[in-house]
């Protein structure tokens, strides 16, 4: 799949899909794109990623660095609460 991507290796986490309605969105981040770095540490897969939004406070903002189409983009990302639907 890294390759398909367009990637030079594994490490990273993927973006499967997302709301259009999200902050994330809005800030510039898209399905397919490939998360790299996370204020400025290295991203290794999507565990770690998940470990590192949930380490950050919310009402802030995270500086990413993404893959997308081999390109490299740097985008900064508010942390927001987790919207929940109600049951």
């Amino acid at each position: 799949m890294a390759e398909e991507l367009g990637a030079p290796n594994t490490r990273g986490a993927l973006v499967n899909q997302m709301s259009r309605d999200s902050d994330a969105f809005a800030a510039g981040l898209r399905p397919g794109d490939i998360i790299i770095t996370f204020n400025s540490r290295t991203v290794e897969d999507a565990s770690a990623f998940m470990r590192m939004l949930g380490d950050s406070k919310a009402g802030t903002a995270a500086r990413i660095e993404i893959r997308r189409e081999s390109r490299r983009l740097e985008l900064t990302i508010p942390i927001t609460r987790t919207r929940r639907t109600p049951r």
